[in-house]
């Protein structure tokens, strides 16, 4: 019989190629019975409670409210008569007019009747600034309101400091 040198070269290779898997299966890291046993399914994952965050909301003395209120309405204040000056965005105009209204509004509502009657004149005057603001003011009439805007600040503070008016709060 004669052999073929291609045919067995083939079926060398072959068996050698099927040696090496075969001896990677069971050489591996894992055993046996590892390597071939089905893996038991995962519980499903419970979900964690989800946690209801609290409002912490303390409750402030009217001392620190007044003056924080007298702060804030100072800096848009500020921020309107300096957004004039540099003739800023309209809508920033008025956004600014509005926020130093709800600011003395607030600031109004901690003070005793007597002082409430006294802030409602600037108030009113502040309202009516912010009015003309948003009719879109220019030349003129602009430098008139700033100049309005400026007496304005400079009443309310001299008479609404918190020193002057810490025995008129609520």
């Amino acid at each position: 019989m004669k052999l073929n040198l291609k045919t067995t070269a083939c079926k060398l290779i072959f068996l050698s190629s099927v040696f090496c898997l075969l001896s990677s299966v069971f050489c591996g890291c894992e055993t046996m019975r590892k390597k071939f046993v089905r893996k038991p399914k995962a519980e499903p994952k419970q979900e964690e409670p989800l946690l209801m965050p609290e409002e912490y909301n303390p409750e402030f003395n009217k001392d620190v409210l007044y003056k924080d209120y007298l702060v804030y309405w100072r800096s848009w204040h500020d921020e309107l008569i300096a957004s004039l000056e540099a003739n800023l965005s309209h809508k920033k105009q008025v956004d600014c007019a509005q926020e130093a209204i709800v600011n003395l509004g607030k600031l109004r509502g901690l003070l005793n009747e007597e002082k409430q009657k006294v802030l409602d004149v600037y108030l009113e005057e502040l309202k009516a600034l912010r009015d003309d603001i948003k009719e879109g003011a220019s030349g003129a009439n602009l430098s008139i309101i700033k100049h309005k805007l400026t007496i304005n600040r400079r009443n309310i503070l001299h008479n609404f400091m918190y020193s002057k008016v810490k025995e008129d709060l609520k």
